[in-house]
């Protein structure tokens, strides 16, 4: 039993280790905002991280894909707080990155309303944070209990369309590219 536990120990702080890693190194690229407007995008944040892992040479990635709630459970949820009222009213999916058998979710914010650089759940429990959202309550013909686990290709049949976060603005230029002086005078 306590090889057990320290097998789960070195586990979790080895997938610990890597979403630090990645949260670091794309922190100092773009802007990572987990609330409100321009937040984190789940599917670019998803795709970078599974490409980055795999450049790595990370094995054991896998995409998890949660089919979007029904419209009627959006509006309960709403209407009871659990839901912020910019969260679309036809339900949205969510998709995370799973590393070693743990989601390790950099847009948890946007549910839970705390800015939050990342969480780290054992993918079999997954109910445990996203049901409460309403994740799955509804279901697709090629999913299991409104969830689907996959690689990248589920971008392309699903038709995920990643919207990249803003550049980290520097001294020299501004997230554009454009050429801004230091001086606010000039």
């Amino acid at each position: 039993m306590i090889r057990l536990k320290n097998l789960i120990l070195e586990s979790d702080s080895t997938v610990e280790s890597v979403a630090i890693e990645f949260y670091n190194e794309y922190t100092k690229k773009f802007k990572f905002i987990s609330i409100g407007i321009n937040h984190l995008n789940c599917a670019w944040v998803t795709k970078e991280f599974y490409n980055w892992a795999k450049n790595k040479g990370y094995s054991n990635l896998e995409i998890m894909y949660f089919v979007e709630p029904k419209p009627e459970l959006v509006a309960k949820l709403k209407q009871y707080g659990v839901l912020s009222n910019s969260y679309d009213s036809d339900g949205e999916a969510h998709i995370v990155p799973v590393y070693n058998g743990y989601i390790i979710d950099y847009t948890i914010g946007q549910f839970t309303g705390r800015n939050e650089k990342y969480k780290i759940t054992l993918k079999t429990q997954w109910k445990s944070v996203y049901e409460k959202y309403g994740y799955g309550t509804n279901n697709y013909d090629d999913t299991n209990d409104g969830i689907k686990i996959t690689d990248d290709s589920i971008y392309q049949s699903y038709n995920i369309q990643p919207q990249q976060p803003a550049l980290q603005a520097t001294s020299k230029y501004d997230a554009s590219g454009i050429d801004t002086p230091n001086d606010p005078t000039m």
